[in-house]
């Protein structure tokens, strides 16, 4: 189990939070782990915990207003990926399989072939959807 003990008692086994590891039983180790698991459920949850400019959701999770959803599946479906809409000019590449797209920005988005933004391409309208494209969308660009 975890115990709070003094600095001076905690040695290379030290977390950033103070805290020392002590031996546990496989018994205290799979209570920990859930108890860290629902934790860190909470805080994703809650939107405490931030990822990067693209942020994992689930597909489940509905699609949040002013952002661009891609998903790995089909028709929405498997992980869903966020970001914000790409500027008019601009190209961002993607580093995962996008099947599908719902575009809940403000702004037209291309979606592409390459990731550079090149080859076949499909425009998406503000508030439209695409469920299954005749590619791998490897980038999106504005307009």
């Amino acid at each position: 189990m975890w115990v709070d003990i003094d600095e001076a008692s905690c040695k290379s086994s030290t977390l950033s939070l103070g805290i020392c590891r002590q031996s546990v039983s496989t018994g205290e180790k799979m209570i920990m782990a859930r108890a860290v698991s629902l934790i860190a459920t909470v805080l994703l949850t809650a939107g405490i915990v931030t990822g990067t400019a693209v942020g994992p959701a689930a597909a489940a999770t509905p699609c949040p207003s002013g952002e661009v959803c891609m998903y790995e599946g089909y028709n929405f479906t498997g992980t869903m990926r966020y970001m914000w809409p790409v500027e008019p000019g601009d190209c961002a590449g993607l580093t995962f399989k996008v099947l599908s797209v719902h575009n809940r920005s403000f702004e037209f988005q291309r979606l592409w072939a390459n990731g550079n933004c090149t080859a076949s391409n499909v425009l998406v309208a503000p508030g439209g959807k695409i469920g299954r494209p005749n590619f791998v969308v490897r980038s999106i660009g504005g307009r």
